[in-house]
């Protein structure tokens, strides 16, 4: 898991049919049979431009350990696309029920 500011990496993002550039990422980490050990399963794309995003930015920037805080008071839901496949990843089990923090 990490948060990131803008480096090398292309940070465009579609937003309402225009391009527009992130100010920073939340990574989304899983664990893989990779020389890591870890496979990127997502990014959540910040704009500092946005007032809302702004504000978790900032909140992030302020203390390492936000993330964790953040991360922990968040809500997921799961929903299906058509032709969705996932393969690579280790998902935890009863047997294995290693975290999936990356």
């Amino acid at each position: 898991m990490g948060f990131k500011t803008p480096g090398s990496e292309d940070n465009s993002v579609v937003q309402n049919g225009n391009f527009r550039k992130s100010t920073a990422f939340i990574n989304l980490w899983l664990p893989s049979n990779t020389e890591s050990g870890k496979k990127k399963f997502g990014t959540i794309f910040l704009d500092d431009t946005q007032a809302d995003q702004s504000q978790i930015i900032e909140y992030l920037k302020a203390n390492e350990d936000n993330l964790k805080t953040l991360l922990n008071s968040m809500s997921f839901d799961f929903k299906l696309a058509a032709g969705a496949t996932g393969k690579g990843f280790i998902l935890p089990t009863d047997a294995t029920p290693q975290a999936t923090t990356g």
